[in-house]
């Protein structure tokens, strides 16, 4: 599916994979089955690498922690070959309405961590719950657009800089945010 999931056909995917074509249909019912299980794959293995163990009862060290594990992500080759969950979004958002909403699921639960890390450290800089529920949800979102932004833009420039460049304008965004008077 180097071309795409519209351009790939079952059969090429087959000889380029080295199966007969029963064996792929043993195993997916259709392509894209088989989009949905890479779908699956790729997302393990990105939340898997954004993942932190935080001890600190401190929201605003929690957040800390996890932005910089988001920069050591952005710096590492687990994000330089792209973004799966995004090529799949541009290509197939408008024509396959299950691999659709399976994709903005998982972005949803990529950010679900750090939205709830956000909410505990608004409310601990004094927003109300109605507000600080609304705020990180909105920075939440703004992560995985600078995340997908500095992808896109180090791939267009040949230079894995740019997300980690992304990752900290987010983090400096952020803090500046939490600091921000209500």
């Amino acid at each position: 599916m180097a071309h795409g999931l519209s351009a790939a056909t079952v059969d090429e995917i087959c000889r380029r994979a080295g199966v007969t074509k029963g064996a792929f249909y043993h195993h997916f019912p259709s392509k894209g089955a088989l989009a949905l299980a890479l779908l699956d794959h790729y997302f393990e293995q990105i939340a898997a690498a954004f993942t932190i163990e935080v001890d600190s009862p401190d929201p605003r060290e929690r957040l800390d922690e996890m932005l910089e594990r988001a920069e050591e992500v952005a710096a590492g080759p687990e994000l330089r070959r792209g973004c799966v969950m995004a090529v799949m979004a541009l290509e197939v958002s408008d024509s396959d309405d299950r691999l659709q909403l399976a994709i903005a699921d998982r972005f949803d639960q990529l950010g679900f961590g750090l939205e709830t890390t956000l909410r505990h450290a608004l409310r601990g800089e004094g927003r109300s719950v109605k507000a600080a529920r609304a705020e990180a949800g909105f920075l939440a979102r703004q992560f995985l657009v600078c995340l997908e932004g500095g992808i896109t833009l180090s791939k267009a420039h040949r230079d894995p800089e740019r997300i980690v460049e992304a990752v900290r304008f987010y983090r400096a965004s952020v803090t500046a945010q939490l600091d921000r008077k209500t």
